[in-house]
């Protein structure tokens, strides 16, 4: 549309979700309504959203994330085993990051970084990011570095050049705008905060915005940190699939490097074992194999994991600080790891 029409579209006053504004960039995120105060993105959403957490999530340097999908009235996201559920036109993901001053205390004193949104709109999806000042969230296309601190859980004071992504990097990670998290191995728990207690996925399907959900045998992914949620192999190929899948996977950005860590690859060469890197660069330092079995000082993969160095990190994108308890799993995870490489 027009920048006029864009302007009126936004400017329009309504009861509820602006989904007609949805169609446009809006440069104040309150101009979409999604929020119950416009000023506070962690105090509820408008009807048509639904919260949800992940069972393993994304790291984002220890941001805090609040998850909300809104799926416009009368229609319905269509449920899938193993594929992003297909999501109608007019949805949107909205993801805002936030740091507690203290880790501990999650619900006190917070600082509200950024909200992004996938809007499903006729031309695809269109990631947008929103960065907060004063309760105020305003488009920002170029990109951010914000310092965050906080205290963390062993009461060590934390700090950070956190990173807001420009618009062309949201595409480097979400092939195509596609959604990642919107699975069901990763929505098959119960909600948190009002929703304890109730399945997402049939919180989903009972509020109406999912169709074809099973009664049974619905996959689901497990939590990296939690050893009763699956083994330890289960638990680390979730974090492999959440953290760096939509880049190594048959159709990412990285599928030149050969390197497949989606959670249904097969674990052979081309999942790393034993497999000299392609196209590491410096980022292979001095190591031969990108999982060697049994040695996880040999493998690339933690070497990589477990540096902020450009040249070296990985994932590339949004990432200045190491996972620490992430990359302690992958380690142990290939600690375990029966067989050996030929050196």
């Amino acid at each position: 549309g027009c920048p006029g029409h864009s302007g009126a579209l936004c400017a329009t006053q309504v009861e509820g979700i602006n989904w007609d504004a949805l169609a446009v960039d809006c440069s104040d995120l309150s101009s979409y309504n999604l929020f119950k105060n416009p000023a506070d993105a962690l105090g509820g959403v408008n009807e048509g959203g639904q919260g949800y957490d992940l069972t393993t999530p994304l790291f984002s340097d220890y941001a805090a994330k609040d998850r909300h999908l809104f799926i416009p009235p009368g229609k319905q996201a269509i449920y899938n085993p193993t594929t992003t559920f297909e999501l109608p036109l007019g949805t949107v993901i909205a993801k805002t990051f936030w740091f507690p001053a203290n880790i501990k205390q999650p619900n006190g004193l917070r600082m509200v970084v950024e909200t992004r949104l996938l809007v499903h709109r006729e031309d695809g999806w269109q990631g947008l990011v929103y960065l907060w000042d004063k309760g105020k969230a305003t488009l920002k296309r170029g990109g951010a570095e914000v310092r965050t601190g906080w205290i963390d859980s062993t009461g060590a004071l934390k700090s950070n050049l956190y990173r807001v992504p420009n618009l062309a990097q949201c595409t480097g990670c979400h092939a195509g705008g596609e959604p990642i998290g919107i699975k069901a191995g990763y929505l098959n728990r119960n909600g948190v905060g009002e929703t304890a207690g109730e399945n997402q996925l049939t919180r989903f399907a009972n509020a109406g915005i999912l169709s074809e959900l099973p009664s049974d045998g619905i996959p689901r992914y497990a939590a990296y940190n939690d050893p009763s949620s699956g083994t330890i192999n289960e638990r680390a190929r979730a974090y492999l699939d959440i953290n760096c899948a939509h880049c190594h996977s048959y159709t990412g950005k990285a599928s030149t490097s050969a390197l497949f860590l989606n959670i249904e690859h097969p674990e052979d060469i081309n999942f790393g074992i034993c497999k000299p890197p392609i196209a590491a660069g410096r980022g292979a330092g001095g190591t031969l194999f990108d999982i060697f079995p049994g040695k996880p000082e040999k493998s690339i993969l933690v070497d990589r994991l477990n540096s902020t160095k450009a040249a070296i990190k990985m994932p590339e994108v949004a990432k200045g600080l190491v996972h620490t308890e992430g990359v302690e799993v992958i380690r142990e995870w290939i600690k375990q790891m029966p067989g050996t490489c030929k050196e």
